[in-house]
């Protein structure tokens, strides 16, 4: 077969950054059983998890919490556990020591909830317990089986017609898995960096991504070859995490190179959109990336509070 060559080359690469979602939660629905040979989905497959015994709500019989479809467009709600030590739970099902059930990650102590054995592969069991006990931590109080239930759903293809659509119209990876199981920063500085500089959750210590994460970034390459880049932040957000991550290298390129996603549409439609464009989600004030909207980071706030910034946010936010 011939070689590739320029004339094969991409002209523009644009990368829109979502997160705090598993495949199995957005598209395991995505084709029927059957309708694609290669798809690794959830339907027709008995998939649970068990309920602690130590829950104080057994559920209605069974011990277990099957899989099902999510009730609404706010679920999981509170968000679930997302530090290192919570995955541990989730992945592995051990809480070590004891005194970590009901905790914040913060508050947590050595193995932080991790397995006595590494090499053992995840029994993918701990999802129902660690949201009982992240539950706790965040409500004071501990969930009812329908509460904790939710952990255990996902969307079909109807609730979320754009994303599935985008998910058959392309290339879909459904044998994903995140580079660190655990926080946002982390994650994200692999993204651009293939390390996080040994840092695996965001603020641990509070300076840690603005201050020590010192990698070199594919931006930087990028600007090593002059080829263009910007970074696209939705407003009315003013703070880029992608900038914050990795200020160490890039905090002189903030005033040409990051803008808000306005200037993404803007580029598009005047030809001028850069090499490389990473569009980034709000997680700030009327935040749009995917946790669930509102509850976890305003839970006090007023019902007609959340109506006007919910109506106020584009299509991507109304559909997790």
């Amino acid at each position: 077969m011939p070689r590739p060559d320029r004339s094969n080359a991409l002209d523009h690469i644009v990368v829109l950054m979502f997160e705090n979602r598993s495949f199995d939660n957005l598209l395991g629905r995505l084709y029927e059983p059957g309708e694609v040979a290669s798809f690794e989905g959830v339907i027709g497959k008995d998939l649970s998890n068990p309920i602690p015994a130590w829950a104080t709500d057994q559920g209605p019989g069974g011990g277990v919490v099957p899989y099902g479809v999510a009730p609404n467009m706010n679920t999981p709600s509170p968000d679930p556990g997302e530090e290192q030590q919570h995955v541990n739970t989730q992945l592995y099902g051990t809480i070590d020591p004891p005194t970590n059930r009901g905790l914040l990650a913060a508050k947590m102590t050595a193995p932080y909830n991790a397995p006595s054995d590494w090499l053992l592969d995840p029994t993918m069991d701990g999802f129902v317990a660690d949201y009982i006990s992240a539950f706790t931590a965040e409500m004071g109080k501990e969930p009812s089986y329908a509460e904790y239930a939710q952990i255990m759903t996902g969307y079909t293809a109807e609730q979320l017609p754009v994303t599935s659509a985008l998910a058959r119209g392309f290339a879909t990876f459904d044998h994903w898995f995140c580079e660190v199981p655990s926080q946002t920063f982390a994650n994200r500085s692999f993204f651009h960096a293939a390390t996080s500089s040994g840092f695996v959750v965001n603020v641990t210590p509070a300076e840690s991504f603005p201050v020590h994460n010192t990698a070199e970034t594919i931006f930087e390459r990028l600007d090593q070859k002059s080829l263009s880049w910007r970074v696209y932040c939705d407003p009315p957000s003013h703070v880029s995490f992608t900038g914050l991550i990795h200020a160490p290298r890039l905090w002189k390129q903030f005033r040409t190179n990051f803008v808000t996603t306005d200037q993404f549409l803007q580029d598009c439609a005047d030809g001028t959109l850069p090499t490389y464009s990473f569009i980034e989600p709000n997680m700030l004030y009327g935040h749009n990336d995917m946790h669930p909207a509102f509850d976890a980071l305003f839970p006090d706030c007023c019902p007609s509070f959340r109506v006007s910034v919910a109506t106020s946010l584009p299509v991507s936010a109304c559909m997790t």
